[in-house]
Parts: C-alpha cells; structure tokens; sequence
C-alpha cells in the first residue's frame, strides 16, 4: 500500500515541474469540522485538513497549522507551556517541532486586546509571549495566507530517498537532507569517499 504522504509529494514535484502553483498544507485544528464559510476562505491558499484533537494522530510533517478558535483559557495555557487539554497538548508538540503556527482568539478574548484596563493588558502579554514563539496570532476575519516560500537551496535533497547514485551525480560539498529522509549505507561511503557532507536541515 502506498503511502498518502509520499503521493502527495510525488504530485506536488510533478505539478512544480509544469509551473502549476501548488497550495501549502494547512491542519485546521479543532474539535468540531470548522464552518464552510471558513474552509472556502482558507482554501484559496491551502490544502485544507482538518484535525480533531480529541482523535487524530500527530501528523509528523505538519507544514502549518491553525487553530481557528483560541479561547481565553487556551491562551493562558499555551503561553505558559501547560499542556492538560487535547488542544494544549497538540500545541506544545508543534512548538516542540517549530512547526508554523496560526491561531484566532475567539470573540472575548479579542476584544480585550482593545481594552486598557490591568486585566486586559494581563491578556495581552500572554498574546505577547505567544507572539515569541513565532506564533502568528490573527483577528477573526483576518486571511490567514502562507508564508513566501524562498527557493530552496542547490544543495538541499528533494527526494525521501538518498542513494550512491545519487551522491556520484552531486555538484557540492554538502548535501543537506529533510528529516525522514532514507539514506542508503551506500550512500554514506559514498559520500564520504568523496568527502561530501551529509547535513540535516
């Protein structure tokens, strides 16, 4: 049986390739299907998936992910690493990975960051260390878009698998590998026999 993950990459190089733009993924983390207003908005930028906490496994190459509804206690907890609901947990596992994350505050919680009153400015510090976290933290309406993609390095391996053929065929003196990338041991002596290095990006 092949794997979907695999596929889906196998299509994305083929349609790079004939200069069809091709929509990043996007894990929209919540526990009910969002609303189709919101998938339709999110769709002209992403391949939309949507993940319920409560069941769904950790996907391990989640480019981006949004959590569309982050209610006051979700902030609090997130900001300070405690991780006791689905949502805080799957949250800290993405920090944890530097996975890029988009999250929405819900209506109260938002409109407090308008309000300058002590408790209101307590709220925006917790949206503040979210923020050092290189969470994007967005307005309910805002687009949620993806980031620019800058062209990837020469020296950066595309493909799932490494082999010697590979290596006799490389122009560098590093090669640098995504995480889950098969490198073959005739890969390896290949690469050292001709002192290129094998790196992780």
């Amino acid at each position: 049986m092949a794997d979907r993950g695999m596929i889906e990459e196998i299509v994305r190089k083929v349609l790079n390739s004939m200069n069809v733009p091709v929509r990043p993924d996007l894990y929209v983390i919540q526990r009910s299907e969002p609303a189709r207003e919101l998938l339709e908005r999110l769709e002209k930028d992403w391949v939309v998936k949507w993940v319920n906490p409560l069941h769904s496994d950790y996907p391990d190459e989640a480019g981006a992910v949004y959590f569309p509804a982050m209610d006051q206690d979700f902030l609090v907890k997130s900001s300070l690493g405690i991780a006791d609901t689905a949502e805080t947990w799957w949250f800290a596992r993405l920090m944890k990975n530097k996975t890029t994350v988009y999250v929405t505050l819900e209506g109260e919680t938002a409109g407090l960051l308008n309000d300058t009153s002590p408790y209101a400015t307590m709220v925006s510090e917790y949206v503040s260390k979210l923020e050092t976290f290189s969470v994007k933290v967005t307005d309910k309406g805002s687009e949620v878009l993806p980031e620019k993609q800058e062209e990837p390095s020469p020296n950066v391996y595309p493909d799932k698998l490494l082999t010697a053929t590979e290596i006799e065929k490389w122009r560098y003196k590093e090669i640098y590998v995504r995480k889950g990338t098969i490198i073959t041991p005739l890969a390896k002596d290949a690469a050292r026999d001709r002192e290129i290095g094998i790196l992780y990006t």
